[in-house]
């Protein structure tokens, strides 16, 4: 379910070969040590996100293989919260933008948790999909979640009370592999693997899904 880079580990030990790489090595610029490396996890980390600051300071989430999410202070780089619920592969996160004491994740278990960060426990568990969940996003007040899914839905939430709002998807149902909100709140940005961006408007009545701009991004 991931998209690793090529391995540019150069086992050739032909000389052309060689001199080709580390003239194209050259123009990436200086090799960077990292500050601070955040150790915990037992397998691959699928996404990472930041909080908003305020009273939690500096802080960040991960999302991970191993069926967690971790907090950490990047300050010192300690491990700060464990958020132990989904069965399978946790694949995306995001704080909410206006309490960084809550938080989103969406899981290859099908399902969207809300989890407090400051005591670690799932606040809700939101059915909300029939496929892995691939995306997850809240709306700039923090009041609604969007969610998205290989099942080919986006769906809206409303944070407090768990309640779908809304489902939305396009002709065919293609996988959606992306789901953010505009920074106005007002559409949704659906990426899917029939190579379409959809921006989806939210406050339109009727059928939503007739009244769809398509970005297509042709290949070339």
């Amino acid at each position: 379910h991931h998209s690793h880079p090529p391995n540019n580990t150069n086992t050739n030990t032909n000389n052309n070969t060689n001199n080709t790489n580390q003239h194209q090595n050259s123009h990436l610029g200086q090799l960077l040590s990292p500050t601070l490396t955040l150790v915990g996890h037992s397998r691959g980390i699928n996404d990472v996100t930041w909080s908003q600051g305020g009273s939690l300071g500096a802080y960040l989430a991960t999302a991970s293989d191993d069926k967690t999410l971790r907090l950490w202070d990047v300050n010192t780089g300690d491990a700060l919260v464990e958020f132990r619920g989904h069965s399978n592969f946790v694949f995306c996160a995001k704080f909410n933008p206006q309490s960084s004491n809550l938080l989103v994740s969406g899981s290859f278990d099908e399902t969207v948790k809300l989890w407090d960060v400051r005591t670690g426990d799932c606040v809700s568990t939101l059915p909300a999909h029939s496929d892995p969940v691939t995306a997850v996003d809240f709306n700039r007040d923090g009041t609604c979640i969007v969610s998205g899914s290989h099942d080919g839905l986006v769906r809206i939430w409303d944070t407090a009370t768990g309640e779908c709002l809304k489902t939305l998807y396009a002709q065919g149902n293609p996988p959606v592999s992306h789901v953010q909100y505009t920074p106005n709140g007002n559409y949704v940005l659906a990426g899917t693997l029939d190579s379409k961006l959809r921006l989806w408007p939210l406050s339109s009545a009727g059928n939503t899904t007739t009244t769809t701009t398509n970005i297509t991004a042709d290949s070339p």
